[in-house]
């Protein structure tokens, strides 16, 4: 997913753009509005979203050897 998006370049808003685009996406499919569940999504998809933005700059690259995050409940593991 960072190699599709690398170099693409980014609009200043546009990690909250896609931020609220997900929340939308929830809420149209009848996700639970239970709130720790709602945190944990917000906080994931705020990193997530974050994370591929940190590659978006002109001419950025991804190298083959990043690892693969893992999130849990709890936050980034």
């Amino acid at each position: 997913m960072l190699g599709i998006h690398a170099g693409q370049g980014a609009d200043e808003d546009l990690g909250a753009r896609c931020v609220a685009c997900f929340v939308q996406a929830a809420d149209d499919a009848g996700l639970p509005e239970d709130p720790d569940f709602r945190a944990g999504f917000n906080a994931y998809m705020k990193w997530a979203v974050g994370d591929v933005l940190s590659y978006s700059s002109p001419g950025s690259e991804v190298k083959p050897d990043v690892p693969i995050p893992r999130w849990g409940w709890n936050g980034l593991e």
